[in-house]
């Protein structure tokens, strides 16, 4: 749960549609990294029309009450790279209305950024390893590091070893 966005509840209405697109708009220097997977809830049968069609894969997903469809947004092997394959659009149903749900799966926790207002910007930064790091907040981290300047400008044993800076934490 912690990795998914808010769940969304969508209703499209006889001519409504969404145009072809792509999940995968996060960075992946975001807070919560890149969305790694849609989950797609049908809610309802629809009477005609309403499928959820993969335009690269040229496939069309058929709306049924109680059944789910989930795909990648990049490759597993390379996650900073897009699956161009799921690019996809929801076809507008020709009768009856169209209910669906769905959740976003993000790589990294994407509840507790979100909570303090995170946006989609870059937070994370490359450690010496080849992987990504963040400070567990980044405000924390700005108080720490002004707090340990501040120290150290007052008092001639302040310490600014690394214990006194916020733990880091490796997301790759």
């Amino acid at each position: 749960w912690s990795n998914a966005e808010h769940l969304q509840v969508l209703q499209y209405e006889p001519g409504q549609f969404y145009k072809p697109h792509h999940d995968q708009n996060a960075l992946p220097e975001s807070a919560w990294g890149v969305r790694l997977l849609t989950f797609y809830m049908y809610l309802a049968d629809v009477e005609e029309g309403g499928e959820t069609r993969f335009t690269n894969l040229d496939m069309k997903v058929a709306p049924k009450k109680g059944s789910a469809i989930l795909w990648p947004s990049v490759y597993s092997d390379d996650p900073e790279k897009t699956d161009n394959r799921t690019f996809h659009e929801a076809i507008a149903p020709t009768k009856g209305f169209k209910y669906g749900a769905n959740f976003w799966i993000h790589q990294y926790d994407f509840q507790t950024p979100h909570a303090k207002a995170c946006e989609n910007k870059r937070y994370l930064h490359p450690a010496a390893d080849g992987g990504m790091v963040r400070p567990e907040s980044t405000a924390a981290a700005a108080a720490a590091v002004d707090a340990a300047a501040a120290a150290s400008r007052n008092t001639a044993t302040a310490s600014t070893t690394p214990h006194n800076l916020p733990e880091l934490r490796k997301l790759a």
